[in-house]
């Protein structure tokens, strides 16, 4: 009797895709000798969301953390109210929950969801492994040109997008791709669904852009591609009713969360592609992007036509890298019989404008925000890419073997690199010292209110420590009101801008509290802003005595002071 064969590919993959992505989050807010370890962009992005899970879980309307006592606005916290639930319902920390929990149960659903949603659409188990494989390792060609450079692997971003490895370290993104993937797999199972497999369509629709903004516009233009082609080629309206839905709930929640989220996109073309090669810690080639703003200078457009088509390929084609194949799949659905291929269509558009928007605009206040949107273009073109390979015909096995190796062996090293240098050393670049959570902690126990802490200056390259850098020293940060759970009058400059807060006044005036040595006008500004903590390091003093300031002293150990307002 014949044996069935073992499947082993499938669960082999989802295991190893897995933990090399939660490789990148589950060390982070673990202690080490140094204190709280933070690796790659934990050190500030995390710190941000641990801080407004804090403010979520005080209750509502849910204040900025990062510029007490004003509401959040321009930001879509879905995936923050999540953790903070979950941390309320459970006791567990939401340190422990966002970096430790989460990460590793995203990453095995948006493995397991990716193989669902492909073997559904093409009922190939080959393309729906090629598929899963190009979600979890996908990588650009900036390790090769790296290499070529300086003899060593990198380069994840060296043409500005950042690559499969790092997905969880911005775990909105990763919710929105469950949601997104999951989403699109239940709409393919129940394309005419029953009532209560619609409305599940609609909310899981209709929840995605709370989660992710970007993902809100590439869904709901995927969602609403699809209704179309039911209505014009099924003279069907259910597709009609499954994204008016979800666009209905996605207006409420927008006017509830982000009303004055208007205006914050702006119009530079090609920003991306050019900054690439203008930036030293891009792909950088100085003498084409001085030749490209002579030619604008000096009106030579033909030139600048030329130049610009070379230079968004070289953005395109080396963020893609071995993905390049998936195009192929896109350029032959031009050629296809579309009226059954309701999901090829919205790919297609969801793609483009994963193209359009950041080839197109930037973002007000932070520029680079915008290139977010490209993430997802990267992980459409991955599964056609898997779905072209499953298709591969070539006749013979030797050759057909190399090519595939070639093309596992040319993704891997993005993430292998990410890893190897960011994420798996012993020494975390950034840290919270011990003595800083201490008091933290005792903060976190004490009534609620406005914590003031010296304003961030970056220091100069000669003044800052050796790794790991104290969070206080490493960049503008929240992590005060992080770990304590109190919100600050003033941090993280960084999200300050990304959210549109208009902070340098407040900047002007916290340091003219610090320095200008004015007893009574440092007390009418702390009752004035209604300020009733102010958190202090070592280094850092106040601008008159306890008394003057009208201040009393309820923390003074291992160098850290937190004083309270008196009357307040």
């Amino acid at each position: 009797m014949r044996q069935r064969r073992l499947n082993w590919e499938t669960p082999l993959l989802l295991f190893i895709g897995s933990l090399s992505w939660s490789l990148t989050m589950i060390k982070s807010g673990l202690p080490t000798k140094w204190g709280l370890g933070f690796w790659g962009a934990n050190g500030h992005d995390a710190i941000w969301h641990l801080s407004l899970i804090e403010s979520i879980k005080q209750g509502f309307p849910v204040v900025n953390p990062l510029f007490s006592p004003t509401p959040i606005s321009n930001y879509h916290w879905g995936f923050d109210l999540i953790i903070a639930l979950a941390s309320k319902w459970t006791g567990l920390s939401a340190g422990v929950l966002y970096f430790q929990i989460l990460p590793p149960l995203m990453a095995i659903a948006i493995g397991v969801l990716t193989f669902l949603l492909i073997k559904e659409w093409t009922g190939s188990k080959k393309a729906a492994n090629w598929a899963t494989f190009f979600t979890f390792f996908g990588g650009s060609f900036g390790w090769f040109i790296t290499y070529l450079r300086s003899g060593q692997l990198g380069g994840e971003s060296l043409f500005w997008s950042q690559q499969s490895i790092s997905t969880l370290i911005n775990p909105p993104f990763a919710l929105s791709l469950v949601f997104l993937i999951g989403g699109f797999y239940l709409v393919i199972k129940g394309l005419n669904p029953k009532f209560p497999l619609l409305v599940l369509q609609i909310i899981i629709f209709g929840l995605l852009f709370f989660v992710k903004s970007y993902a809100g516009v590439i869904g709901l233009a995927g969602l609403t591609i699809i209704a179309f082609w039911q209505v014009l080629i099924k003279k069907q309206l259910v597709g009609l009713w499954r994204a008016g839905g979800a666009i209905i709930i996605t207006v409420l929640l927008f006017l509830w969360t982000a009303p004055q989220s208007s205006g914050l996109l702006v119009l530079e073309p090609l920003w991306f592609p050019r900054t690439m090669i203008e930036a030293p810690d891009r792909l950088f080639i100085p003498k084409l992007a001085e030749a490209f703003n002579a030619y604008l200078f000096l009106g030579l457009y033909s030139r600048v036509i030329i130049l610009s088509i070379l230079i968004t390929t070289v953005f395109i084609l080396g963020n893609i890298g071995t993905r390049i194949l998936g195009l192929i799949y896109l350029l032959n659905l031009l050629k296809g019989n579309w009226r059954e291929r309701y999901f090829d269509l919205a790919l297609i558009g969801m793609s483009l404008i994963a193209l359009i928007f950041p080839l197109v605009f930037v973002q007000k206040g932070t520029t680079w925000n915008t290139i977010q949107f490209f993430y997802y273009g990267q992980i459409f073109v991955g599964w056609t890419a898997g779905i072209e390979i499953a298709r591969l015909k070539i006749s013979k096995p030797f050759y057909k073997k190399l090519l595939l190796l070639s093309i596992i062996l040319f993704t891997l090293p993005t993430s292998f690199s990410s890893l190897y240098y960011n994420y798996l050393p012993n020494r975390p670049p950034a840290t919270l010292p011990f003595n800083e959570l201490s008091a933290l902690n005792f903060l976190k126990r004490e009534p609620p209110g406005t914590v003031l802490t010296y304003p961030y200056e970056k220091p100069a390259l000669t003044q800052l420590p050796e790794p790991p850098i104290p969070l206080r020293k490493y960049t503008s940060t929240a992590y005060v009101s992080a770990y304590s759970g109190k919100p600050s009058y003033l941090a993280d400059s960084v999200n300050l801008d990304i959210l549109g807060v208009p902070w340098k006044q407040r900047h002007e005036q916290a340091m003219k509290f610090f320095t200008a040595g004015d007893t009574f006008m440092a007390m009418r500004f702390l009752r004035d802003n209604r300020i009733l903590y102010v958190y202090l390091s070592e280094d850092q003093v106040l601008p008159g005595s306890v008394r003057e300031l009208g201040l009393s002293a309820i923390y003074s150990q291992a160098g850290i002071r937190i004083y309270r307002v008196d009357g307040l």
